[in-house]
């Protein structure tokens, strides 16, 4: 076990941070290009891009390019770790890391030019022991008062679902709101922790609330009014092109299509709508604005290559295109 590195600076422009985020497992991304995947041949590609990547990463890297001021906090390891810190900090992204003594998992997306299909390859990742995760969460108490915290991204082997309930503590303590962006049983952890805001894909969703049912005859707003019946706050599910679906313990409910696009990669687009979410609600939005603003988000991302993310001028041009759509201009 290595120790702890030191916190570094106070959010964008040396403020303190609006929104901190815990990525336990994040991983370096790796997208390469080939004209065409065949069995046993050399494939000779292009290299597109090497970015840092995982759920809360991906999150403080959109919320920085809207100039939100963000620190994320990051488990890693080895030089891989090391490569993904170093890339933040070249963005200007205030990270925390802490040492996990084991190499940062790498990803690797390949894109195939005659197909127009990309394949994600996925390391699971070292298991992480609980001074880890624990000394993560310690680091979000550093951050003062921040108005969310966000936990995103897949749990390590190793790290129990107590850590999201911890985290959820984490940030009642500090006076924030929990938004909680993972699967499986840490997902329902975070609902019964009584999270603000999760966001469940359709199918995280069906693993949470109906496990075993067919994923064609699952009604994901059925789905989401009992993932709210469990704790949660409000339940955005994203549905990829169909856009996302809302629901809240107060009886909220907002259908929300995506815009038609010509998808180039759809890596981090549902990164990007939390981060969209959480900007919107930072902007004073009432939650189903911000949804519509996360739906641009994410739609946003999908124009972009490899595992880059959204740009500003491109979310708010498709948010105000979906605003016109339902009828309103209005924010």
């Amino acid at each position: 076990m290595v120790a702890p590195d030191g916190a570094g600076g106070e959010g964008t422009a040396g403020t303190a941070p609006a929104v901190v985020t815990v990525t336990l497992n994040p991983a370096l991304d790796i997208t390469a290009e080939v004209e065409e995947l065949v069995p046993y041949r050399k494939l000779r590609g292009r290299l597109v891009g090497v970015h840092p990547g995982g759920g809360g990463v991906n999150v403080a890297r959109v919320l920085h390019a809207f100039d939100i001021a963000v620190r994320a906090v990051v488990a890693v390891g080895g030089e891989s770790g090391a490569g993904l810190v170093a890339d933040l900090e070249r963005e200007g992204v205030d990270v925390r890391p802490v040492q996990t003594g084991s190499d940062t998992r790498r990803s690797v997306t390949i894109w195939v030019r005659s197909t127009f299909e990309h394949f994600r390859i996925l390391v699971e990742g070292e298991p992480q022991d609980e001074v880890v995760w624990r000394t993560c969460l310690d680091a979000v108490g550093e951050a003062g008062s921040p108005a969310f915290v966000v936990l995103s991204g897949s749990m390590p082997p190793g790290v129990p679902t107590d850590a999201v309930g911890a985290c959820a503590q984490r940030a009642r303590e500090l006076g924030a709101r929990f938004v909680c962006d993972t699967s499986g049983a840490a997902l329902q952890a975070a609902a019964q922790a009584g999270a603000d805001l999760i966001k469940p894909s359709r199918r995280e969703l069906r693993d949470l609330v109906a496990p075993g049912q067919e994923l064609e005859e699952f009604d994901h707003r059925d789905g989401a009014r009992r993932a709210v019946a469990l704790g949660a706050r409000a339940v955005v599910v994203s549905l990829g092109a169909d856009g996302a679906f809302l629901t809240t313990a107060d009886g909220v409910e907002a259908d929300f299509a995506s815009p038609e696009i010509d998808v180039v990669s759809s890596v981090g687009a549902g990164d990007s709508m939390v981060a969209g979410i959480v900007l919107g609600l930072l902007q004073g939005r009432p939650l189903p604005a911000a949804t519509r603003l996360g739906v641009a988000a994410g739609t946003a991302t999908c124009l972009e290559p490899g595992t880059a993310l959204c740009r500003p001028e491109e979310v708010a041009r498709l948010d105000a295109e979906l605003a016109q759509a339902a009828g309103s201009m209005s924010p």
